[in-house]
């Protein structure tokens, strides 16, 4: 689903339609449910992730399911996620993950980052319940060297011990997703002596052992994936967690012309929301717009394919006022890096405009000298139309500029993506016989990158034979 909405969003026949959607009618209240909907997206979705994701149980010990752990403490990957993690739709394989929500109502956190040995890249990003990036730490933001940063919530005026540097919170509760760049299973040994020293103390324990960190397990906490637990959700049930999430989660001061909006239609922050208080036209709506989901609440305004891939990095991660947007990250994103740290090219159709289909065979071919103009690395990671990874016989989703990749003659890279394959070949990306897309990592991304001067080669369908080293 969330790969088909993807798909339907980025293709210009697609979006005409779903724009004059939009722009049908002149019904005021027609055009605030839109604008409710893709507003309160993130929030309701964020908070279904964090239930989901520190539902820990104790029983489990260290051996919870994948991205799952106790609030205010570190969670770190120690491989790349199975072939058949369903969790989080596009997860990279670049990278290991470090994951915690945190809770500063008790007060602050101090977050602990060793010095990085060599060169290797991470990010720790740290983001709001409703998706907004509060900070990076970092190899392009913070260096690699050793620091000690306090994460505070918004009623925080105490003074701080020297030595930390404080990174305000807006809400009592946040995300810090973290990514260490991970160079194949040879290097799982380093990465993990870097994630092992991370630390994440409550202040008032800073210097030694704190206690540990309760289990909160609730069996009622559903393991089905978040975006398609708010897609069940029916219009009472999503805007009643809405107003509630609301009052623990304030909506931001850039926020207060569209709450004001909201409220001409009775949508605001509150406890004791009744959604049949609403008027029958206003409901009408918002379940119309609830209904449709995602196919109805975004306007479409993207630039067009360059070579077939999209690039976008308008507002990302910094979204400001650009709700829609925010909206459809959230729904196919979440957590997505900001650019300067990381682009994400990605594309469904071949040089011709037909999508792609592992029952065909493709070549991507990066002439000699044009290899991802980036600062750390990059990666090239085939999904299926679901959005996940499918195991195959080499065992490999993506592929990466450390590989041993083979080169032409001419210095050039040919990439081939085939259903079948020889797995000695590091060149060949195995594909389903399915809908797929594709998409390019690029980690500290040039400038040229970023601004779209610099775009990845066309797609083209080919015979594929799989060449031995």
């Amino acid at each position: 689903e969330t790969f088909c909405f993807f798909h339907l969003l980025f293709d210009p026949k697609f979006a005409k339609q779903a724009q004059g959607y939009w722009m049908s009618g002149s019904d005021e209240i027609q055009a605030l449910a839109h604008e409710a909907f893709s507003f309160l997206y993130p929030l309701v979705l964020m908070e279904i992730t964090r239930r989901q994701s520190t539902n820990a149980d104790q029983a489990n010990g260290d051996k919870q399911p994948y991205g799952v752990g106790r609030t205010n403490v570190l969670n770190h990957a120690r491989v790349v996620p199975p072939s058949d993690f369903r969790g989080v739709v596009r997860l990279n394989f670049d990278t290991l993950y470090t994951g915690c929500w945190l809770d500063v109502s008790e007060g602050p956190l101090v977050f602990h980052v060793p010095e990085v040995k060599g060169e290797r890249f991470y990010i720790m990003q740290l983001i709001d319940m409703w998706s907004n990036t509060i900070a990076v730490i970092g190899t392009r933001t913070t260096g690699t060297k050793e620091g000690n940063y306090a994460l505070v919530g918004p009623d925080w005026d105490e003074p701080l011990p020297d030595g930390l540097t404080p990174i305000v919170a807006p809400h009592p509760r946040a995300w810090v997703l973290g990514r260490t760049q991970v160079s194949g299973p040879e290097d799982y040994a380093a990465v993990h002596e870097f994630q092992d020293q991370i630390t994440l103390t409550p202040l008032k324990y800073w210097g030694r052992t704190p206690p540990p960190q309760p289990y909160t397990f609730d069996p009622s906490v559903s393991r089905v994936a978040p975006v398609k637990q708010v897609k069940a959700l029916s219009a009472d049930e999503f805007y009643t967690r809405a107003a509630a999430l609301m009052c623990k989660y304030v909506p931001h001061s850039q926020d207060a012309p569209i709450i004001a909006r909201l409220a001409k239609i009775g949508i605001k922050a509150s406890n004791n929301f009744q959604f049949s208080d609403l008027s029958p036209a206003v409901q009408e709506q918002l379940q119309e717009v609830v209904k449709k989901g995602a196919y109805a609440v975004f306007k479409l305004q993207h630039t067009a394919p360059v070579n077939g891939w999209y690039v976008d990095t308008a507002s990302v991660a910094n979204w400001g006022t650009d709700y829609e947007r925010r909206a459809i990250y959230a729904m196919g994103a979440l957590g997505i890096n900001c650019p300067q740290d990381a682009i994400y090219p990605f594309v469904f159709d071949d040089s011709n405009g037909v999508q792609l289909d592992g029952h065909h065979n493709y070549e991507i071919r990066f002439r000699a000298g044009a290899l991802p103009p980036v600062a750390a690395f990059w990666s090239l990671t085939l999904y299926d139309e679901e959005g996940f990874v499918s195991a195959n016989s080499a065992k490999r989703h993506a592929i990466h500029d450390h590989d041993k990749l083979r080169y032409e003659e001419d210095g050039s890279l040919v990439i081939r993506v085939c259903h079948e394959g020889a797995d000695e070949d590091a060149n060949w990306l195995p594909a389903p016989l399915s809908s797929m897309m594709l998409v390019l990592r690029m980690y500290l991304p040039s400038n040229d990158a970023v601004s779209g001067r610099w775009v990845p080669p066309p797609v083209t369908r080919c015979t594929c034979e799989a060449k031995e080293h």
